[in-house]
C-alpha cells in the first residue's frame, strides 16, 4: 500500500496495538515511510512514544517529499545483511554487479532479503535458502498482481539467481 498510503496505517496500527496489549506476539504496524523515519532520525526502542514521534514525523515527511523520493531514501539506506546499508551496495555484496544491472529475480532476491536479512541469507543454511526461495516467489506473484510484472515473465523465473558466496 505504499503509493497510496499517507505515511501512516492507522488500522495497522489498531490492530497491532490491540494484538500486542492482548499478549500476542509484537506488531509493528510501519509503513516504509515510517521504518524510514525511525532509520533517519530515531532509536530502535520499542516504545509507544517513539511510534507517536515515527507517525508524527511520517506525516511531515509525507506532506514534503514525493512518494519516489522517500521510497528512493529509504533503499538507500536499509539494511540488506551482509554488511551492505542501500540497494547499491547489496547488489554488489549478493550479485556483484552494479544495481542497474540486475535482473527481476535478483531484484525481488533483494526486495526479499531486506525484510529480515538473516532469515533470508542462503549463505546463512539451507532453511534461509528456503525461506527466500519462498518469499522472492511471494514477491514476484505480488509484482504480477500488481501489473508491473507480466505473468508469462513470472512463469519463467524458476529458482533462485545465481547468488554470490558470502565475503
Amino acid at each position: 500500500t505504499f503509493w497510496t498510503d499517507k505515511g501512516i496505517d492507522p488500522k495497522g496500527i489498531i490492530r497491532a496495538a490491540f494484538s500486542n496489549a492482548s499478549g500476542n506476539a509484537t506488531q509493528g504496524a510501519s509503513t516504509i515511510t515510517q521504518q524510514y523515519v525511525k532509520i533517519l532520525y530515531l532509536s530502535q526502542e520499542r516504545s509507544y512514544r517513539r511510534k507517536v514521534k515515527e507517525a508524527i514525523l511520517s506525516l511531515k515527511i509525507q506532506r514534503e517529499k514525493s512518494k519516489s523520493e522517500i521510497l528512493e531514501g529509504y533503499l538507500n539506506t536499509i539494511y540488506f545483511g551482509r554488511g551492505a546499508y542501500g540497494v547499491k551496495t547489496a547488489a554488489k555484496a549478493y550479485f556483484g554487479k552494479d544495481v542497474a544491472q540486475l535482473t527481476v529475480a535478483e531484484s525481488a532476491v533483494l526486495a526479499s532479503v531486506m525484510n529480515a536479512p538473516s532469515l533470508f541469507d542462503p549463505a546463512l543454511g539451507a532453511k534461509q535458502a528456503a525461506n527466500l526461495t519462498n518469499r522472492m516467489g511471494y514477491v514476484l506473484d505480488g509484482m504480477v498482481t500488481m501489473g508491473w510484472l507480466p505473468a508469462a515473465d513470472r512463469g519463467a523465473i524458476t529458482g533462485l539467481p545465481k547468488i554470490a558466496a558470502k565475503g
